[in-house]
């Protein structure tokens, strides 16, 4: 129901009587009761009276306690004493917590470097707790409203200019544009605007980005993490980047952000272990079970292990288990194939926090005395190094079934793959390093080895 304008008197009152023409008569008024019962009652707990307008306390503790503070000894009546010591329990609290505050206040200004005074630089009186300027000046101008006397004025016309002056050094910093304090860069177009004087950051993107974007703690030459995506700063250090899956304490996937509007702030695949029969979950690895059948058809007589679970340990000591998607195993050699949907662009791959993973499952797979060699595909779109983009080889509606959408796109590329396949497992171990990774359809791809087909739709 609409309530009416609250105003500063009689509003219990106001309220209980417009509660009674909309219900009638015979409306309980307890709800209301509630809601405003201490806002008009005197401050002292043993006081039943109502409070005056201007004060928390009601007249008659008020009154006692102005009239006899100077002179307490005067009082004679036993009943005024009792209003008069709660009156001044009561006030002797609020300057103990107004002079408590006070103390921090100042001390705070005194770390900072500020003044205590007001910022009129004729005026030697001190500031106000939560503005820079005393009583006087910050309420001149209601004070001259209400009484137009020379020194109310005086108090005015000192806050204006200061006012004034402000307003002109502003209109001048603003004149001058943004100036980043670490490159001295001006163009504007290189600032991210905000309410700031200059309507700029401080610092230029580039800056700005280096100063507090980056993960300087684990950062080394060549190699940059980024705060909202640091894996060391979440598994050594227990903090959650941003951009980290949130379901759990070890899980290192990123996550888009703001929060997906299925998986919340976890990623796919811990959305996918807590929630089996979701409908998105249930066509969620499509793509990847058609890869699968492809592997099955190139190696007909290979035992092609899916979704392989490895045990690892984590940079904070912590057992926990990395699962590549495909696995080959032979006598000398260990092939992992990971189906990268949309390149894992959530990770740039050649970061340490997307390296992790793969060094991870190599130190795992490194008592074995075998090599390792790990192809990861990409199915969806992607960028060739001469700038031609190419189409996703697959097209999928949320909780829809996946399929090929363009044959000649997945003919292209499992061709491709398969040949590099058979060239990696008939090369001797011997020739082989240690750990080998190949990317096949990411961005920066060389596509001038691929056969492409005339009359085909597989190119841009």
């Amino acid at each position: 129901m609409k309530l009416p304008k609250r105003s500063k008197t009689n509003i219990f009152t106001n309220y209980q009587k417009y509660a009674i023409e909309l219900y009638g008569p015979r409306f309980v008024f307890t709800q209301f009761d509630r809601l405003f019962a201490q806002r008009k009652k005197c401050a002292i707990s043993t006081c039943t009276n109502d409070k005056s307008i201007k004060n928390a306390l009601c007249d008659a503790h008020h009154n006692i306690y102005f009239r006899n503070k100077n002179n307490p000894d005067d009082i004679i009546d036993p009943e005024k004493i009792k209003l008069f010591v709660e009156a001044k329990a009561y006030y002797d609290l609020v300057k103990a917590k107004f002079a408590e505050k006070k103390a921090v206040v100042e001390k705070r200004r005194a770390e900072n470097g500020e003044s205590n005074e007001c910022k009129i630089a004729s005026c030697k009186k001190d500031k106000m707790l939560s503005v820079d300027f005393c009583g006087s000046h910050y309420s001149a101008e209601k004070n001259y409203k209400n009484n137009p006397c020379d020194k109310n004025m005086k108090y005015l016309d000192e806050y204006r200019a200061y006012l004034q002056q402000k307003e002109e050094e502003k209109a001048a910093i603003r004149a001058d544009g943004p100036n980043c304090p670490e490159c001295g860069e001006t163009d504007e177009k290189k600032f991210t605007k905000a309410t700031t004087v200059t309507k700029y950051n401080k610092f230029c993107n580039k800056c700005g980005f280096a100063k507090y974007g980056v993960c300087h703690k684990h950062s080394e030459p060549g190699k940059t993490c980024y705060k909202n995506c640091c894996i060391y700063c979440k598994l050594p250090d227990g903090k959650q980047p941003s951009n980290l899956c949130h379901a759990n304490e070890y899980c290192i996937n990123t996550i888009n952000r703001p929060a997906h509007a299925i998986y919340g702030l976890s990623c796919a695949e811990c959305f996918a272990r807590k929630n089996p029969n979701h409908p998105h979950v249930r066509y969620l690895r499509d793509k990847e079970k058609i890869f699968h059948a492809f592997l099955k058809s190139i190696l007909p007589n290979t035992e092609i292990a899916h979704d392989v679970p490895v045990n690892v340990t984590l940079a904070n000591s912590k057992k926990t288990v990395r699962r590549p998607d495909f696995r080959i195993e032979t006598e000398q050699v260990i092939f992992d194939i990971e189906f990268d949907e949309h390149q894992h662009q959530t990770i740039n791959y050649d970061t340490p926090c997307e390296q992790m993973r793969s060094d991870l499952i190599f130190e795992a797979m490194e008592s074995s005395g075998k090599k390792y060699v790990l192809l990861r595909f990409n199915p969806d779109a992607f960028t060739a190094k001469n700038g031609n983009k190419f189409r996703a080889c697959f097209a999928q509606k949320n909780c829809a079934k996946a399929n090929i959408s363009d044959t000649a796109q997945w003919d292209l590329r499992t061709s491709y793959f398969k040949s590099r396949l058979n060239e990696w497992m008939q090369t001797d171990a011997e020739n082989l390093d240690i750990f080998n990774v190949e990317y096949l359809f990411y961005d920066g791809f060389d596509t001038s080895m691929l056969q492409f087909d005339a009359g085909s739709s597989s190119g841009r």
